[in-house]
Order: structure tokens, then C-alpha cells, then sequence
């Protein structure tokens, strides 16, 4: 097994990851700036198909490890949502060393393949705050927002 860290002049959090598998690609961004880290498939022996309406979970052959006070999102990447295939969103805590897997959906009407090494998803680093719920009677404001939801504000 490989351990690398992420490293970055400029990086305000360090992520260490790890390859499980031989075959499998590290995280990757085209752009140094970039908001996201590219997420690909490892599946070297045989492609992935998923029906029209289905879900799989497609394996990256990674395990990456946000620290403590981190998180990382899992998301879809625009080239393939656009195309109808959606990786559903993920999150990863921190401290969380198992393997990472993408749970992919095919919103279209024909079979999706997935072939080793296709970009499946992207992942982003998160900040996370310490929080605390608090049951109450009555909010504080006194719900000024009200309860409207779901489109309330305007469509346009």
C-alpha cells in the first residue's frame, strides 16, 4: 500500500490518502485552483454496467482520511449529470479510514458503463464546526422566516 500526503504551499488542510489496490488512480485536480479533486474508477478486471433506474456503487480502490475538524463532500461531476448519470452526494468524516466508494445512478433510459479509470465523481474539503442542538418551544427570532419552503420565496 501507498501513503502520500496532499501537499500545497498554500493548502490550509493536509489530507493523507492511501491506494488499496494496484490499479487504482490517486485523486487528481486539472487545476491547481481547482475547487474539487477528481475521483475515478477502479475496476481494472471488468467494466460496471448499471440498468436504466439503478444504483451501484462503483469502488475507487482509495482510502482517503479528512483530520479532525474536516469533512469531505462527495459529488457529482457536471459532465456526467448533465449526460443523466448522477453520483449521489456523499459525506466523508473525519477520521474515516475505510475504502471509498461512489454511489453512482442512471437516470437515463439505456445501460451506463463505467470502465476503469473514468472520472465517476469529485470530492471537496469542508470545514466542520463543532455544533449543538438545543430543543426550544419557540425560536429566539421568533421564526421570522416563517415556514415557507420548497419554492415560497419566487421561482424566477
Amino acid at each position: 500500500m501507498t501513503s502520500i500526503r496532499f501537499e500545497n504551499p498554500w493548502t490550509d488542510v493536509t489530507l493523507e490518502w492511501k491506494q488499496l489496490t494496484p490499479t487504482a488512480k490517486g485523486p487528481q485536480k486539472a487545476h491547481a485552483e481547482d475547487a474539487a479533486w477528481d475521483l475515478y474508477a477502479d475496476c481494472p478486471n471488468a467494466h460496471i454496467d448499471i440498468p436504466p433506474g439503478q444504483t451501484k456503487i462503483v469502488p475507487t480502490g482509495l482510502a482517503i482520511m479528512p483530520p479532525k475538524g474536516w469533512a469531505c463532500d462527495i459529488r457529482g461531476r457536471s459532465g456526467m449529470n448533465s449526460k443523466g448519470k448522477f453520483a449521489i452526494l456523499g459525506l466523508v468524516d473525519s477520521f474515516y479510514t475505510g475504502p471509498w466508494g461512489v454511489v453512482v445512478y442512471n437516470g437515463t433510459n439505456d445501460t451506463v458503463t463505467i470502465s476503469h479509470h473514468d472520472k465517476i465523481a469529485q470530492f471537496t474539503v469542508q470545514r466542520v464546526y463543532n455544533s449543538q442542538l438545543i430543543q426550544v418551544q419557540e425560536f429566539s427570532d421568533g421564526g421570522s422566516r416563517g415556514s415557507g419552503g420548497f419554492g415560497s420565496s419566487g421561482t424566477k
